[in-house]
Parts: C-alpha cells; structure tokens; sequence
C-alpha cells in the first residue's frame, strides 16, 4: 500500500533521519499513494514491512512519530464522509498541498518550527499558542501567547485590593507600568536584595513586549520567520512565569 522504499532504501537511513525529514518523505508518500483525494492512515504501519523483521518496530515508532508532527502541522483532515472517516481515510488539508510542491525555503521554515519542542514553554502558553505555531500561524500564535500575557498579569495585579480599586479598568502598558512599578507595583519583586534597578528593568521588559509584540499581533502584522516566533514564544513563557512568582509572593501570608 505505502512504500517509503522508493525514497529510503535502508532501515539503517530511515531510523538516523531526523523526524521532521523523514515527515516530509511520508507526505510524499501518502500523496502518491492517494485513492482519488483519500488516502487510509490504518496502513501506516504496513511501511515497516519492507524493512528487515528484527526492526520493524522501531520502524513503526519512527513513522508513527513523523505522521504526528504532520498532523500537528494540520496537513491532514478526516474525510468528508462519516463513514470513509470512520474507516480511517483522511485527505490533504491545503496546507499539506501547498507543501508537496514548497520551494526548499519553505520547507526549511516549516522544518525549523516542527523540530521546536513545545513542551519548553510555559504550559499556558503551549496550550494557546503551540498549534497556531505547528501550522505557520504565526502572527496568531504570538497575538494569543501576548494575550495569555496581559490576562494573567491583569489578574494576578488585581489580587491587590487596592489596585483592583484604582486600576482595575486599565489594560496593556500603563497596566503593565503600574502592576510592575518598581517601589508601588503588586508584581513587583520586593524580597530582600533585590534593587530597585532590576526592578524597573523588569517593568522595562514586560512594558516593551507589551508594545511590540501584543500589539504589533493585534494589528494583523507578522513579519517573523519560525525562529524568530519561538523565540518570542519562550519570551512570553519567561514572562508568564515571572507573573506566576508574583502571584505566589502576593499569595503567601
């Protein structure tokens, strides 16, 4: 049914080629192979069997592992018809087409955010931002980790009676200067050692991915390439977890 043969002529080449690679080669594959616009993904692990008995397991943990990064790059879609889904057929979403013929370019970019594990963000920021990412989205996964940002620093401020009171209404940077002021601010780190140096550095930083990122993302603009998105995505975790330490601080007794 699917021969990745054609293309990887050893198991010895199939199981030293990195995941995102040998994803690209399966995509090939299940187009070649497609019934009119379906192909089946019960068959999957039948590509095993042109490879030797004694590692066809690892085979199968390898296929299994590149189809999923296919998958979370929402290349694949259920077919139409319940019953033909029910019966594993799925197609090419336009993503996964548009991608049989990308330029190398393309490919390297896409390659380069299917080989980011998203498990090193914060869970928050994964759980808004990590399919956004898988799929190119970009400038939609930088909008919702920024907002996942400001929801979380708005919320931990107002556990603050008196900030709730005065400031309850304000959103983005002037909430963001007076949550993290460095002598008034109910986020601010005022344990003792800290300086109040590192303090306004602090209320530097979460004012000015403020205005550059969440900003810039809610007006449609994304001019990022996969590298430069991740890297702000772990910016914005840094970020939610330095809210998370706040929180734990105003929370203790």
């Amino acid at each position: 049914m699917y021969n990745l043969q054609r293309t990887i002529k050893t198991v010895e080449e199939l199981l030293s080629m990195r995941k995102d690679m040998l994803a690209m080669h399966l995509l090939r594959e299940l187009a070649k192979s497609r019934q009119g616009e379906y192909f089946n993904r019960n068959g999957l692990l039948q590509i095993a069997n042109a490879y030797p008995v004694d590692r066809q397991a690892e085979v199968e943990d390898a296929v299994t592992e590149a189809f999923s990064i296919l998958d979370q790059s929402n290349f694949f879609k259920w077919a139409r018809e319940p019953r033909n889904a029910d019966r594993g057929f799925m197609m090419l979403t336009g993503k996964g087409e548009d991608m049989l013929d990308a330029s190398d370019e393309k490919i390297l970019e896409w390659q380069r955010a299917a080989e980011f594990p998203i498990s090193l963000l914060h869970p928050k920021i994964a759980e808004v931002s990590g399919v956004e990412f898988r799929s190119g989205e970009y400038g939609k996964a930088i909008m919702n980790a920024y907002k996942e940002v400001d929801i979380a620093f708005r919320e931990g401020a107002c556990l603050d009676p008196e900030f709730q009171q005065k400031h309850g209404d304000l959103y983005g940077r002037p909430a963001v200067r007076l949550a993290f002021h460095s002598k008034s601010g109910p986020l601010a780190d005022k344990s003792p050692g800290t300086k109040e140096a590192e303090r306004e550095g602090m209320s530097n930083l979460f004012d000015g991915a403020t205005a550059l990122f969440r900003n810039l993302s809610f007006h449609g603009k994304n001019p990022y390439t996969a590298v430069e998105t991740r890297e702000i995505l772990m910016l914005a975790s840094l970020l939610l977890r330095t809210v998370d330490k706040a929180v734990a601080r105003l929370s203790s007794p």
